[in-house]
């Protein structure tokens, strides 16, 4: 088992930490905790831990000590930190000082668990001597939530050449009521699914698991063939669905990605496989849905289908009065045709279906408006009265459209303008990429990139270099600076790189460049 120590000034929290999880399920265990950084220090002395779970602000010994501590004397300990958000200064020492991550308060046990799982599970391959880098399963989970900066993408991509030409297939499953089951029970659903995967795995090269997380697990096939993808789908959900069964769990759900022949789409289909993960809003849980199907509802009249639109458009404008005016119209509509209850709630579920979809192509979660989101929209689906189903649409969108207004503001134009400016202001720094501006703005990685592509015509990545370049230039025409140092200033970590880039980007080498525009 892998050994965990907790380190934690406040006791409630501290203990929280070990009882919440069961750890021993997932191969843990907690071999003590600390009040301190003097306290751990002495315990790891004592018996040496695997993993330390640290949080920042401590007496006698602060984290960000004791990480240094641990980097300088006890390299081969890993190391997670608890931040809150005004601590993020902090979480970047701690980075530095080689901790693997930072959880935020206050503490998801979700979230915590899955962030020692993947320390886990990177100890794991380097103890088969295999660089966790370099494994497939981590270059499809970069392309996939956008980690790679532009250099470090091409050099990966060279590196993995002998997928490119591969059929691809990305998988999502979601266990919904996670959190209770890490409080209630054993936590043996979890470790029995993955289990069950992992012996799928070892018998079936196209499947790659990219993320554990016991609510948001994400695997990928691969195979020279489509229709080998196509029957190891077939073959995995069952497998999948056949574990679900056998434990009587039905609070699932799966999403299907439709085939991808260059890996280059592989975070495009993600972001898709995504929204359509959402539709467990309308339809519920216990299944899988394929994105590419039509989950429609049987059409109503035209009108109410294009005052559907409508109100979709009014509530992601925060046009809240339109949303009053536009449902006040359609209620008096069904009053005087003495529309029938099940078209009623028909309309309402073709509604609430166009929204959950708008939502998803804003990268928004219902859970984020609503905690129980989907009990709210059952509750307005199968409503008997016209006149609460109709009030309970309209505030449902007024909530969203709130929620949209306060944490996620300004149209599509706004969000490229404002990620534009940062790339303008922070080319300089070679760790940039799509996640790490996305992270900044706080959107998710593929929600932005599709964003930003639909909207400037062309990727993140290739502003950032466009950008790179254009500083550059300024460089090489103004200064005289050697070419290494210039790669430097503009973001590049290897001159050979940029000189690459330099020349493919404006068409000649950096010093032509700088002779002819001096001479």
């Amino acid at each position: 088992m892998m050994k965990l120590l907790i380190v934690d000034d406040e006791r409630v929290p501290r203990e929280g930490m070990v009882t919440l999880i069961p750890w021993a399920d997932y191969g843990i265990q907690v071999m003590d905790t600390a009040a301190d950084g003097l306290d751990a220090l002495a315990k790891i002395e004592r018996e040496t831990p695997d993993i330390v779970l640290t949080d920042i602000k401590m007496p006698q010994m602060d984290g960000i000590e004791l990480l240094k501590t641990l980097h300088r004397e006890r390299p081969e300990i890993d190391s997670l930190i608890i931040s809150g958000y005004d601590e993020f200064e902090y979480a970047q020492k701690a980075i530095n000082y080689g901790a693997k991550g930072y959880i935020l308060k206050p503490l998801d046990p979700t979230e915590l668990l899955n962030a020692v799982l993947s320390i886990v599970q990177q100890r794991k391959c380097g103890a088969a001597g295999q660089d966790p880098k370099s494994d497939v399963d981590t270059y499809l989970r970069n392309l996939i939530y956008a980690c790679y900066t532009p250099e470090q993408l091409e050099e990966a991509t060279d590196s993995f050449a002998a997928i490119r030409g591969y059929w691809f297939r990305i998988i999502i499953m979601q266990l919904e009521n996670i959190r209770d089951a890490l409080q209630e029970q054993p936590g043996s659903l979890y470790r029995s699914l993955m289990a069950c995967v992992e012996q799928y795995r070892q018998e079936n090269e196209a499947l790659h698991i990219v993320e554990k997380s016991p609510n948001h697990m994400i695997f990928v096939l691969a195979d020279p063939e489509k229709q080998a993808v196509t029957d190891q789908t077939k073959t995995l959900l069952e497998t999948m669905v056949a574990q679900m069964q056998q434990a009587r769990y039905t609070e699932f759900v799966i999403g299907v990605s439709g085939y991808c022949a260059t890996i280059d789409q592989l975070a495009e289909k993600y972001l898709g496989t995504l929204r359509i993960v959402n539709m467990k809003y309308i339809y519920g849980s216990g299944r899988a849905y394929y994105v590419g199907k039509d989950y429609a509802l049987s059409g109503l009249e035209s009108k109410p289908a294009s005052m559907t639109k409508q109100l979709v458009e009014a509530t992601f404008r925060h046009e809240l009065d339109a949303v009053d005016q536009l449902m006040t119209e359609r209620y008096r509509a069904f009053h005087k045709d003495k529309t029938c209850l099940s078209d009623v709630q028909q309309f309402a579920r073709n509604l609430l279906h166009a929204l959950v979809e708008q939502a998803g192509e804003m990268d928004l979660n219902m859970e984020d408006v609503y905690r129980d989101s989907k009990s709210i929209i059952f509750s307005i689906c199968t409503s008997n009265s016209r006149r609460e189903i109709m009030a309970r649409l309209t505030e449902f969108m007024k909530a969203v459209s709130r929620y949209m207004q306060q944490y996620r503001g300004g149209s599509a134009e706004q969000v490229c303008r404002n990620v534009k400016d940062y790339i303008r202001t922070h080319y300089d720094n070679p760790g940039m990429s799509t996640r790490t501006i996305a992270e900044a703005f706080h959107f998710n990685p593929n929600y932005l990139s599709s964003v930003f592509s639909v909207t400037c015509h062309t990727t993140v990545t290739n502003f950032i270099n466009a950008i790179r370049m254009e500083q550059a230039c300024v460089f090489l025409k103004a200064s005289d600076m050697k070419i290494n140092q210039i790669a430097e200033r503009v973001g590049f970590v290897h001159p050979t790189y940029f000189c690459t880039v330099f020349k493919r980007e404006i068409g000649v080498s950096p010093t032509d460049y700088r002779t002819v525009k001096r001479a």
